[in-house]
């Protein structure tokens, strides 16, 4: 499943970045793979779906996360925050 996660998404994320970095544009991402107690994500696809970042970037109260949890998304929350914030 890792192979069909990369050709299907990351692939064309890097192709897409490369081909916007030549034209000059400034291209940021991020990766993550912290698997969380809530996640949908089936346990056999093995690690973090598309998206399972989402509820930990904006909690609203409607999963129940884990101190760890906590954790991660009050860092995830700053970081992002401070990148919008000062580049």
């Amino acid at each position: 499943m890792s192979f069909c996660g990369s050709l299907y998404l990351r692939t064309p994320g890097e192709l897409f970045a490369r081909y916007a970095s030549r034209l000059n544009a400034a291209v940021y991402r991020y990766e993550f793979d912290y698997e969380f107690s809530s996640s949908v994500t089936p346990s056999y696809l093995g690690g973090t779906g598309l998206g399972d970042e989402v509820p930990l970037l904006f909690p609203t109260g409607h999963l129940a996360l884990n101190i760890k949890d906590q954790k991660v998304s009050d860092a995830f929350v700053g970081s992002l925050a401070a990148f919008v914030t000062k580049g």
